[in-house]
């Protein structure tokens, strides 16, 4: 589903606005992108994750299985703001930048 650029509500394909602010769909509609999070556990004793959005779009994460740290998706409207995972000691990050 798309989501709208003002805003962030997914919307229906067939939308002419958002429901929830009033920008007007049209031809803003980008394609949404899904990239999967397959992160092992970092090191030190206490990991940490933090995770910055800062377009449209949704991130689903949930502890990882055999050993991962994080598994899910992340979904995002534009090429620009791809999701970078870095990774500093026990912390790990989840930035669109």
């Amino acid at each position: 589903m798309p989501f709208c650029i003002k805003c962030g509500k997914e919307l229906g394909v067939e939308d002419l606005f958002c429901s929830a602010c009033g920008t007007p769909v049209g031809e803003t509609l980008q394609a949404i992108k899904v990239e999967t999070l397959d992160i092992p556990y970092p090191e030190g004793d206490s990991a940490r994750l933090e995770i910055v959005v800062r377009s449209a779009g949704r991130i689903n994460v949930s502890g990882g299985a055999s050993g991962r740290f994080v598994e899910g998706t992340v979904e995002y409207d534009d090429s620009e703001l791809a999701p970078v995972v870095r990774v500093q000691g026990d912390r790990v990050r989840i930035v669109q930048e």
